[in-house]
């Protein structure tokens, strides 16, 4: 048990690189995870017009208490009221991408 809980810390610790806002609950290491897919996601399909693979891949995501941007303080690609509201929207589409991809496989 003890060898799963640090591996679950040093886990967080690569995915919380992202997140620029304290993370105390146990949740934490869910919410961090989620956030790293959403990047990897953002990565390799893009967001939107200005939210490209190449830039994201380039300038990386960062996720704030309030918002999720590119880079070191460039551009929202969302905002949102609370950092729940933001993890809600993170998980929500992680979620859709995978569902996109498995009904990708399957036909």
């Amino acid at each position: 048990m003890q060898d799963f809980l640090e591996q679950r810390e040093k886990d967080y610790r690569i995915a919380k690189r992202l997140i620029c806002f304290p993370m105390r609950k146990a949740e934490k290491y869910y919410y961090a995870f989620q956030c790293q897919l959403f990047e990897k996601n953002v990565k390799a399909f893009g967001y939107d017009h200005i939210a490209t693979k190449a830039k994201a891949r380039a300038e990386g995501i960062q996720f704030h208490a309030h918002s999720i941007t590119m880079g070191y303080g460039g551009y929202d690609l969302k905002r949102f009221n609370s950092k729940d509201e933001m993890f809600g929207f993170v998980i929500g589409y992680n979620e859709a991408m995978l569902n996109n991809k498995i009904k990708e496989e399957t036909a």
